[in-house]
C-alpha cells in the first residue's frame, strides 16, 4: 500500500460488545502506522489455536488445492 514493501498483520479473537470493537477500530485508525483495519464478525469462534499459532509440522505446507487439475 502506498509503495510500502513491508507490513504486519494482527489477528485478535474477542467476544466484545460492538461498541468496544468500534472504539478499537477508531483508535487503530488514529495511529499513523496503521494503514487498514478490517473487523470480521463470526457466529462462533473455532476451538484451538489459529493456523498461525499451530506448530509447523501440524499444518500442511500448502493449502488444499481442491479440484485443480494436475499439470
Amino acid at each position: 500500500i502506498n509503495k510500502n514493501r513491508k507490513g504486519h498483520y494482527m489477528f485478535l479473537r474477542t467476544d466484545a460488545p460492538s461498541a468496544a470493537i468500534l472504539e478499537m477500530e477508531r483508535l487503530a485508525r488514529l495511529h499513523d502506522d496503521v494503514m487498514r483495519v478490517l473487523s470480521v464478525k463470526v457466529d462462533a469462534h473455532e476451538d484451538g489455536p489459529s493456523v498461525q499459532m499451530q506448530k509447523r509440522d501440524e499444518r500442511s505446507d500448502r493449502g488444499d488445492r481442491g479440484d485443480r487439475p494436475r499439470r
